[in-house]
């Protein structure tokens, strides 16, 4: 939701950042300066959207 903290999952990594799943808001870019070490694909993240 919009608004609130969602957990969301790893959907693929890239050089400069990972993509979470966002639902219905389809993929949102975490910049690599955000991602915390040993983020992979398949974790999840605690985000405020």
């Amino acid at each position: 939701m919009i608004g609130k903290y969602n957990t969301l999952k790893v959907v693929k990594e890239v050089d400069f950042g990972v993509y979470l799943d966002g639902g219905d808001l389809g993929e949102i870019l975490l910049p690599i300066r955000y991602v915390p070490p040993g983020l992979k694909p398949e974790d999840e993240i605690e985000g405020f959207i």
